[in-house]
């Protein structure tokens, strides 16, 4: 059963990488940074409420004083952002080490 589109949207978020990163095949790798994000959702009418549905995400770059956009779908933007996060936590180490005693 489908739902109705009743229309679409985009939201504008900033994120922030800590770590050379690439989206989904594209062989370009970006800088670490803060990058804005525009997500566009079409909005369908749910049984109660509107659902949002993001199709796709524009990430805008700017590099060398010049700017320009890269699509990507939402599922890429994720998986960047989760492998980011991954390397953070593994770049940081373990807050302690519970195989040492202390005397």
């Amino acid at each position: 059963m489908g739902h109705e589109v009743l229309g679409s949207r985009s939201i504008k978020t900033e994120v922030e990488f800590k770590y050379p990163f690439k989206l989904g095949r594209d062989s370009r790798e970006f800088s670490p940074g803060i990058y804005t994000l525009h997500t566009h959702e079409d909005v369908h009418q749910g049984r109660f409420d509107p659902i949002y549905v993001a199709v796709s995400v524009e990430l805008v770059v700017s590099v060398d004083g010049k700017t320009f956009s890269r699509f990507a779908k939402p599922e890429e933007i994720r998986l960047a952002l989760a492998i980011d996060a991954n390397r953070t936590l593994l770049s940081d180490g373990p807050n302690e080490t519970p195989d040492r005693m202390t005397s």
